[in-house]
């Protein structure tokens, strides 16, 4: 089968040639650079849910208003940080009300990811100093509340924070804090 030889598992290929008009958006999704897993994740995954939700059959994927295109250009712009894979899926859901460009969406709705590392070390600090009480916690050997305040300050970013630059920032923080305190 030519998707296998794209490195796509029998399954996910057999998923994407069980009707014709998936596998035609799929090629057509490949045609426009697409990365052959990530496009078999979406579109057998999130596009489809959307899908069902509406109640449309897989045979009129053709008739979606996320072009296969708008899908590549969603899936890149995870790929390259602009937007997380959460908001992507917001952002897909509403390319499937609505249609459109999902640059255009993210940048008229203002869904796009927040990079800069004086921000989100702001927004650490910020959470490091609202929670004394868990920060305390961590110092004392409760490792897993770290999580919790990864999590604080994803809420406080409104969930547009790079969750990695957070986690970085988040770790050396506290590391700095558990090496102050030795």
């Amino acid at each position: 089968m030519r998707f296998e030889a794209l490195g796509l598992s029998r399954y996910d290929a057999g998923v994407l040639v069980a009707d014709r008009a998936v596998a035609d958006y799929f090629e057509r999704a490949l045609a426009a650079d697409g990365e052959p897993k990530a496009l078999a994740n979406w579109i057998t995954g999130e596009l489809f849910r959307a899908m069902n939700q509406a109640g449309i059959e897989r045979e009129a994927i053709g008739d979606v208003k996320v072009t296969p295109e708008a899908l590549v250009k969603l899936i890149g712009m995870v790929d390259r940080g602009v937007v997380t894979s959460n908001t992507a899926k917001a952002v897909l859901s509403i390319l499937f009300a609505e249609g459109g460009d999902p640059e255009a969406v993210v940048r008229a709705r203002g869904l796009g990811q927040v990079s800069d590392a004086d921000a989100l070390a702001q927004a650490v600090d910020d959470v490091l100093a609202r929670h004394p009480d868990e920060v305390a916690q961590y110092l004392s050997g409760k490792d897993t509340i770290a999580r919790w305040l990864m999590g604080q300050v994803m809420r406080q970013m409104r969930g547009k924070a790079n969750p990695q630059m957070v986690q970085e920032l988040l770790d050396a923080r506290l590391e700095a804090l558990k090496a102050a305190q030795d």
